[in-house]
């Protein structure tokens, strides 16, 4: 992409500003009443127009691999990436919202914490690092900086992870949470501009349409039915999502949430329809892109004039960093609050939750550069991860807010190891023998966890009706 001063006065304008939000928000905690509450939740204080700008931004950390769904697949992008999400959130609405609100518990380990004891709060806290930890949005930002920076891909993924980590370490979560609102009208704005420039450059979508495949215009395109359907299952995952339990957990009021979530599911809908039609330009008019995960980046470098294209990097960047710096924090949360404590009071530490909250994020800005280094794939980052934790934390945590159907703990440690372990297992196996056994290249991982944490619950019911 070729940028001129104008554009690089943009990303200047942009980091100026966040690190200038981080200065106002550290100022604001020092006058807080109870330090741990404001800097881990805000002091429980969010309004409706914060939670909604909050919790949309941090939708869409891999708006990259978005362009290459859309640039491989078409409009099944839509039907697997983005209506099983708006299912499941509005579900989340129901049914989670409000209890996470009216529960005095911080984080999801300590909702196990409290229902099953240490030994599962433990377990979750580490699935929960497993979900979180930012690897792959470290990667996009790698990857997007070398597009038009002269920076090796590392330099680029050290600058922006100890960038986001360093003003979450001043500021905490009321930081990412108003660094979240720049960075929810930047991504608007660029996008709006983006979908405007390319209508009037290309023409209307009558025209691209025709020149797409068919693949690109029919369910389930490229894929099979099976696929598709296996994505409303992956959805689940907002279930167990720590970032919509943390922003449910840190609103005025627990009616805010529930309002809240089917505001968000409305601006996505809207950013899902210019990033599918954005992406389908790109697929009709560069059929033959070596790399579809640029297929933004390249649309905006042919339709938008000099000044406009430095702005849109700052919209991908803003979209990029808005969950790279919220699941950082919530890395660094669990690894503060729920994972260390307890080895501290065996040591005889003495530290409080605040600073070792802030030496956590040093730790999560150094794992996470260490995994994007090595491990280079961002989709499949996405998906393991998922797969592993949502397969052993989706049942234990529901069933936590449902106390006619609560469960012992020892049940609930055996349904988190036995999904997870199954899921991990499952994945090792597609790894290394995936090709040559169709069965096991064909089910999901996800699948697989759930399936075992089911039968893992089943049988300790039907046991335990036995004994009976």
């Amino acid at each position: 992409m070729r940028l001129q001063w104008v554009d690089y006065g943009w990303i200047f304008l942009y980091f100026a500003a966040l690190g200038f939000i981080a200065i106002l928000t550290a100022r604001r905690r020092r006058k807080a009443a109870d330090e741990v509450e404001d800097f881990l939740l805000a002091g429980r204080s969010l309004t409706l127009p914060l939670f909604v700008a909050t919790l949309v931004a941090t939708w869409y950390g891999a708006i990259l691999g978005v362009g290459e769904f859309v640039y491989n697949a078409g409009i099944a992008e839509w039907f697997a990436f983005a209506l099983p999400y708006y299912i499941v959130a509005l579900l989340y609405a129901s049914v989670m919202a409000v209890p996470i609100r009216q529960q005095p518990a911080r984080t999801i380990p300590e909702q196990l914490r409290r229902h099953y004891g240490n030994t599962a709060a433990l377990i979750g806290a580490v699935l929960i690092v497993v979900l979180t930890l930012p690897v792959s949005y470290a990667l996009s930002f790698g990857l997007l900086i070398s597009v038009f920076a002269d920076l090796p891909r590392w330099v680029a993924i050290v600058i922006g992870t100890l960038f986001s980590m360093g003003y979450l370490v001043t500021g905490g979560f009321r930081a990412g949470v108003w660094t979240d609102v720049v960075q929810f009208l930047l991504m608007y704005a660029g996008f709006v501009l983006l979908t405007i420039f390319t209508f009037d450059h290309f023409g209307s979508p009558a025209a691209m349409w025709q020149l797409l495949p068919e693949t690109h215009t029919h369910l389930p395109g490229p894929y099979s039915w099976q696929f598709l359907l296996v994505w409303y299952i992956i959805a689940l995952q907002t279930f167990v999502d720590p970032g919509f339990h943390q922003r449910c957990a840190a609103v005025r009021r627990p009616e805010i949430a529930r309002k809240g979530i089917r505001i968000a599911v409305v601006f996505w809908f809207l950013f899902d329809l210019m990033t599918l039609s954005c992406g389908l330009y790109a697929r009709a008019y560069f059929p033959n892109l070596s790399d579809p995960l640029l297929s933004y980046p390249v649309l905006a470098d042919t339709v938008l004039p000099v000044a406009l294209k430095g702005f849109f990097i700052v919209a991908l960047l803003a979209t990029i960093m808005s969950t790279l710096d919220s699941y950082g924090f919530i890395s660094a949360m669990t690894l503060s609050y729920d994972i260390l404590p307890a080895l501290l009071r065996k040591l005889r530490w003495q530290i409080s939750e605040v600073a070792l909250t802030r030496a956590a994020l040093g730790v999560i800005a150094a794992f996470c550069i260490a995994f994007a280094l090595l491990l280079p794939s961002i989709v499949q980052l996405i998906y393991y991860s998922a797969s592993i934790a949502v397969s052993g934390l989706l049942l234990p945590l529901l069933l936590s807010y449902v106390p006619e159907r609560s469960i012992s703990p020892d049940v609930a440690k055996r349904v988190m190891l036995m999904g997870s372990v199954a899921a991990s297992v499952w994945i090792g196996l597609q790894k290394s023998m995936g090709e040559n056994v169709p069965i096991v290249h064909d089910i999901e991982p996800m699948l697989v966890g759930l399936f075992a944490a089911v039968c893992t619950l089943g049988y300790q019911w039907l046991w335990s009706q036995w004994k009976g």
